[in-house]
């Protein structure tokens, strides 16, 4: 019985009238893709073990006859001179950098936020200052006045 009910409900050759839905194909489908999806993932392991024990086995006789670690051996003192120089040169101060940059962090954090604090301070001031002046004086009066002559003027002046 309960297979007509799977049947039933996932048909493998719908008739006319049953609509088979995407869902219902994946459904059905799910267990045969994740069986070749693991066997084809176990083949791939297996083919790279394989071939990387391969070249293992066929490489090893070349690096034996190479001349590299003679090589190496005869410039080992140069190698050595090299990553003191680099040391002293490049990797400590780069370190001592870090070093102080992580002390002052909480100055640098502090600075930064009082700077910020100051302009949100500053520019809520002037907005206010800008208020309290308009409902006091008028809109745009206390800031038409200049002290002296506009430089317009002197220049009419000079002209003429």
């Amino acid at each position: 019985m309960s297979s007509q009910t799977t049947s039933a409900a996932y048909p493998l050759n719908p008739t006319s009238t049953q609509v088979v839905t995407p869902q219902a194909l994946l459904n059905q489908l799910s267990p045969y893709i994740s069986q070749t999806a693991s066997v084809l993932l176990t083949a791939i392991t297996f083919l790279t073990h394989a071939l990387g024990f391969l070249i293992s086995k066929i490489s090893y006789p070349i690096f034996l006859l190479s001349p590299l670690s003679i090589i190496l051996y005869l410039l080992s003192p140069a190698i050595v001179l090299a990553e003191v120089v680099l040391d002293m040169l490049v990797a400590t101060p780069y370190h001592i950098s870090l070093y102080l940059l992580d002390a002052f962090y909480p100055v640098y954090v502090l600075c930064g936020v009082a700077c910020i604090v100051g302009a949100l301070l500053g520019i809520g001031g002037r907005m206010t200052t800008t208020m309290l002046v308009d409902m006091a004086v008028g809109p745009n009066e206390g800031r038409t006045r200049q002290l002296g002559p506009s430089r317009s003027e002197e220049k009419s002046r000079v002209k003429a």
